[in-house]
C-alpha cells in the first residue's frame, strides 16, 4: 500500500516519486504479497511529528487541517519527515536533508534467508535510493541503525526493534526546485 498526495509540487513531489519507487521496486524484489496487510509493505510520502498532549506521535496530512496518526509499530514500513532548513541555491531553487525511517519485519520482507537479512535488505534500499539522481546520502550522519537514535523521540516500545524487526533511517539530502512537478504518481 503506497499512501502519498497526489497533485504535489516541490520537495513533495520528488519524496512521492522516490516512495512510488522504493515501494514499487522492494514488492518486486522481495516479491511481497499485496494482501493481507500485516504482510505488506507500507510506503508514505513526507508524514509529521506533531506534538500531541506531550507525547511525538507521526502523522499524515490529508487535507486542509486534517492529520491522520500513523502508527509508527506496524510492521514493514517506510516514511520520510523533514525538518531541517531549506536553503536556498539560487532563484526557487533548494537543498536540504530528509529522514528516510524504515521499519521492516524481516520474516516478511526476506523470508527463508538464513544470512544477514538486514544487510540484505538496507542494500536492496540503496541500490534504488541511489538510481535517484536528486538523491544522495548524507555524508555527515548516513545511516543510523541504533533503535534509540531512530525511534527514541516516538512513542515505541523497545521490543519491537529486536530481530526480526529492523529499523534503521537514512539521510537524505537533495536539490528541488518549489515549483517542480514531478509527475510519477
Amino acid at each position: 500500500m503506497l499512501t502519498i498526495n497526489q497533485n504535489d509540487i516541490g520537495l513533495d513531489s520528488h519524496l512521492n516519486h522516490l516512495a512510488k519507487e522504493l515501494h514499487d521496486g522492494l514488492n518486486a524484489k522481495w516479491e511481497l504479497p499485496t494482501t493481507p496487510k500485516d504482510k505488506t509493505l507500507k510506503g508514505f510520502g513526507r508524514l509529521y511529528v506533531i506534538n500531541r498532549e506531550g507525547k511525538k506521535t507521526i502523522e499524515r496530512f490529508k487535507q486542509k487541517s486534517d492529520y491522520q496518526n500513523e502508527n509508527v509499530a506496524d510492521k514493514s514500513k517506510f516514511f520520510f519527515i523533514h525538518r531541517k532548513p531549506e536553503v536556498p541555491v539560487d532563484g526557487l531553487n533548494f537543498r536540504t536533508k530528509v529522514e528516510l525511517f524504515f521499519i521492516l519485519d524481516l520474516n516478511i520482507v526476506k523470508p527463508g534467508n538464513t544470512s544477514r537479512n538486514d544487510i540484505q535488505a538496507k542494500a536492496d534500499i540503496l541500490e534504488i535510493i541511489q538510481s535517484m539522481p536528486k538523491f544522495w546520502i548524507d555524508p555527515a550522519v548516513g545511516i543510523e541503525t541504533d533503535p534509540d537514535q531512530v525511534m527514541g523521540e516516538f512513542v515505541f516500545e523497545q521490543q519491537k526493534t529486536m530481530q526480526p524487526i529492523f529499523v534503521f533511517k537514512i539521510t537524505l539530502g537533495i536539490e528541488y526546485a518549489m515549483d517542480d512537478e514531478c509527475k510519477c504518481c
